[in-house]
């Protein structure tokens, strides 16, 4: 792959993760949850409840003010 294109997919994977994370963290539109993670997700953090829906259920109890900022 050459470096232009590998450049290219860096920044389409990182437009994904952004959207993602606006999405899910900022709009707390909770279908983003089932439109980018596996149905296997694995929350890594001990403080998160497990599986998508326990990410969800963090991301719902966040302040309302609370804004994922890049």
């Amino acid at each position: 792959m050459t470096q232009s294109r590998t450049r290219t997919a860096t920044e389409r994977n990182k437009a994904v993760v952004l959207e993602f994370l606006t999405t899910a963290f900022s709009s707390k539109d909770f279908t983003a949850l089932d439109r980018y993670l596996h149905p296997d997700y694995l929350q890594h953090n001990p403080f998160i409840p497990p599986a998508r829906a326990g990410l969800g259920q963090f991301i719902a109890d966040l302040p309302d003010a609370s804004r994922y900022e890049p």
